[in-house]
């Protein structure tokens, strides 16, 4: 991914390319090992690339053939919560209360102790940029919606 990113552009990657599988890939900006990745794992890429200065973010999951039902009903879970969030973001919403609708499958579930990362954040010249999409940010609402 890093040698196509410079091959078309990319001035140099945006942070450190990921690629983690297992109990690993659920792990908030999980780090690489030596296990090796097997049929049922699902595995996450989080890579980005920098042009004119600016920094992408792109992270994907996939499962390595068929995975275990849980891990499924896990990765729906994440679907539905992404799906909520993008229905609902709109110029002027508070972060919090954004976190909160995108929080709100793992609420029902009774799993929300498993969301231990924050819902999102902006991007821009750095990687990780206010506002924030988090039920602790301080920021009051989001300033600018882009499409």
């Amino acid at each position: 991914m890093e040698h196509f990113m410079k091959q078309i552009g990319s001035e140099k990657t945006s942070f450190v390319t990921i690629v983690a599988s297992g109990i690993r890939s659920s792990y908030p900006h999980g780090e690489a090992s030596e296990k090796v990745i097997e049929l049922g794992d699902m595995v996450i890429l989080d890579f980005g690339a920098t042009f004119h200065g600016y920094a992408s973010d792109v992270t994907r999951t996939v499962a390595l053939g068929e995975p275990h039902p849980r891990l499924a009903e896990f990765y729906d879970l994440v679907l539905e919560a992404e799906l909520a969030g993008v229905n609902a973001i709109r110029h002027g919403i508070k972060s919090k209360e954004l976190d909160s609708i995108i929080r709100s499958p793992f609420v029902r579930e009774n799993v929300h102790d498993r969301f231990n990362h924050g819902a999102g954040h902006n991007i821009g010249l750095d990687i990780h940029e206010a506002p924030y999409i988090s039920y602790r940010s301080e920021h009051t609402s989001l300033l600018r919606i882009w499409s």
